[in-house]
């Protein structure tokens, strides 16, 4: 048994839903077989709601012409003869019905026509440009019953013409699935463990969405101390349920600092890095070497750490062998745990393979290397032949190395109970592979 490796012991056998011994998890009497320890968890701050579902940028002011010109596209949206007149001859529209660029003004104005609001909306300017008789205005298409809800976004092109007329020479509007973000705090996670039958949740402060890619107004060190601070706040809440990670990006000048103050504070089991929200390039030699100073630190504080690994769609097995070479060597003494058990995001065969390999050969630096399973049925859920993939790359790597997690809220509306059935229908585990993983409880977990 690899070292580090614990099952929950006879002391809260006695629990319902849970083992009934420590060392053999053959010995589930559980009815309904459930993980005792989810070990990738997030609540969802006030602050993480704003982030993940971001208000309108304020409305800029536009020069009068150029307000008069988006005002009457909007109104005449279901329009397309009297569109004509706001466009140019040769202008250019991006098809939303049938995906594809529409060219001069007929087939223009008639894709604008069925744009996907049918509801009435106005069109929101947030920026624009004005170089001589040209201008560029973005925006959102807004609902012009909801001023505050966003239906899409606009980028349109606009040229002055002899006649001193403003026209639209082109327009790209985008309607993604816009995710809706509520808080969600400790109090309404316990009821959803309940709910699946889980007794134990690693919570992973969201800090690093404040400390990369993710804008939000302030001061970023200042965001990353007050996310990890509600983190820890929240989770001091259920003391015998939930255990906390704390975390920041590994390449700022703060991380060092803020990894010393989460440690001093004992609110905190270990750290979660996410290299893609950072993000952290792991070609680039100066990212590397910050990234090893923190596992060397977490290593000399005694902090596991849990990585989501892919940062770029290079990630692959040369990335993969400066994380094992570089970055995991550097913390030998503590468990380092490979988020979505290949790194994140999209199915890498090439990267699970890797790993593979290396546990089964002993390599260097996978003495305590260990891996969570969260999204992997998510991801490859209606394909077999990935699905049949992961369970040999788990085998090969071994049971006895792989954690349980679902890492909810989110996708919205897939609850804990909702991850755990879809994993155990999907991914092709014997029903004593399931009863090992569910019962593999992390020593940083307890």
């Amino acid at each position: 048994m690899p070292v580090g490796q614990r099952f929950f012991c006879a002391a809260i056998a006695a629990l319902p839903f849970m083992s009934a011994s420590a060392q053999s998890t053959d010995t589930v009497r559980s009815e309904r077989l459930v993980p005792v320890a989810d070990h990738h968890q997030h609540l969802n701050s006030p602050m993480d709601a704003r982030a993940l579902a971001p208000p309108p940028l304020p409305v800029v002011k536009l020069p009068p012409a150029l307000e008069t010109l988006i005002r009457e596209r909007a109104s005449r949206r279901r329009d397309p003869d009297s569109m004509r007149s706001l466009f140019t001859e040769d202008a250019v529209t991006l098809s939303t019905r049938f995906p594809t660029w529409e060219t001069g003004i007929d087939r223009s104005v008639w894709a604008v026509g069925w744009f996907p609001p049918f509801q009435p909306y106005v069109l929101r300017p947030a920026q624009y440009r004005m170089r001589g008789q040209v201008a560029q205005i973005m925006g959102y298409y807004m609902d012009a019953a909801s001023p505050n809800e966003i239906l899409g976004f606009f980028d349109i092109d606009a040229e002055l013409g002899r006649d001193g007329q403003w026209r639209i020479s082109s327009e790209a509007g985008s309607f993604p699935q816009l995710r809706k973000s509520e808080p969600l705090s400790a109090d309404d996670l316990i009821k959803l463990l309940d709910e699946a039958g889980i007794r134990r949740a690693v919570i992973l402060s969201n800090a690093y969405f404040f400390d990369g890619l993710v804008p939000i107004p302030g001061d970023d060190y200042a965001n990353v101390r007050a996310e990890n601070d509600w983190t820890a706040e929240q989770v001091a809440k259920y003391p015998d349920r939930l255990v906390a990670f704390c975390s920041f990006n590994p390449t700022r000048e703060h991380a060092s600092r803020e990894l010393d103050r989460c440690a001093k504070s004992g609110a905190f089991k270990g750290v979660k890095l996410h290299l893609g929200t950072s993000p952290v390039d792991l070609d680039n030699p100066v990212h590397v070497a910050k990234t090893r100073k923190i596992f060397e630190q977490s290593n000399r504080l005694g902090l596991p750490l849990l990585l989501h690994l892919t940062a770029s769609p290079e990630w692959g097995k040369r990335q993969a062998e400066i994380f094992l070479n570089q970055l995991v060597t550097a913390a030998p003494d503590v468990q380092v745990v490979v988020a979505h058990l290949w790194g994140g995001a999209w199915y890498n065969d090439e990267v699970l393979s890797f790993f593979a390999d290396a546990v089964s050969n002993g390599r260097p630096g996978t003495k305590n290397l260990y891996f969570e399973v969260s999204q992997a049925a998510l991801i490859t859920r209606g394909k077999p032949a990935m699905l049949q993939a992961i369970a040999t790359h788990m085998r090969r790597i071994g049971l006895n190395r792989m954690y349980y997690g679902s890492d909810t809220p989110l996708p919205p509306g897939e609850s804990p109970k909702k991850i755990w059935e879809d994993f155990r229908k999907n991914v092709p585990l014997t029903d004593a592979e399931f009863r090992i993983l569910a019962n593999n409880v992390a020593p940083w977990a307890h």
